[in-house]
């Protein structure tokens, strides 16, 4: 948040994250239909602004927050400690909840994989789970290469361009993007 945040010489083309933590613990408790959520966040100023927005969030919608998780994404082991905690935490209590992945692609994607042994999990996470990069990291497994979705089902996420019901405007620009650097254009392209 702090890149743009009364700073005169940048802009944003996309929401902050502490938008995205107030979005998405909006869109858990009033969509999805949740009271209560789980937390893992990365401890960086990403995930800490996200993380922090969507506690304050919650509690502003009388939600709790049952547990927080963090690590630090540049120390070795703290990734896999923090997810063997969480998988143990949430082994234990197998009432349907969802949790809130506050992370980058890489770490999100661990996280992903080691939650879909839980079937009573529902993920939402950020604007960083919504790209191809997240499904390329998924795809390093040999089940969602044989089987795609795999480990993506289900999984919510925040993006700030959906081609789909993007509109004239939108389908134009993606197919000269296409023609031009044959993939298609990520959120960051498109809102540029």
């Amino acid at each position: 948040d702090e890149v743009t945040q009364g700073n005169d010489w940048y802009f944003r083309t996309i929401f902050t994250a502490s938008d995205q933590g107030a979005l998405l613990a909006n869109y858990i408790n009033k969509i999805l239909k949740h009271e209560t959520a789980y937390l893992i966040f990365d401890q960086d100023a990403f995930g800490t602004a996200l993380a922090t927005a969507f506690v304050h969030a919650t509690k502003k919608l009388g939600m709790t927050v049952k547990h927080q998780w963090s690590f630090k994404n540049t120390e070795a082991n703290s990734v896999e400690e923090s997810i063997n905690q969480m998988v143990t935490t949430l082994q234990a209590n197998p009432e349907p909840t969802v949790i809130f992945l506050a992370a980058h692609i890489s770490e999100g994607a661990k996280i992903a994989i080691a939650l879909k042994q839980l079937h009573h999990i529902q993920i939402v996470g950020p604007n960083s789970l919504a790209g191809n990069a997240f499904i390329e990291e998924l795809r390093k497994t040999p089940q969602e290469r044989s089987q795609p979705g795999y480990y993506s089902d289900g999984i919510y996420v925040a993006s700030p361009y959906l081609s789909d019901i993007a509109g004239e405007r939108a389908q134009q620009f993606e197919e000269a993007y296409i023609a031009k650097y044959q993939e298609e254009p990520l959120s960051y392209e498109a809102t540029y």
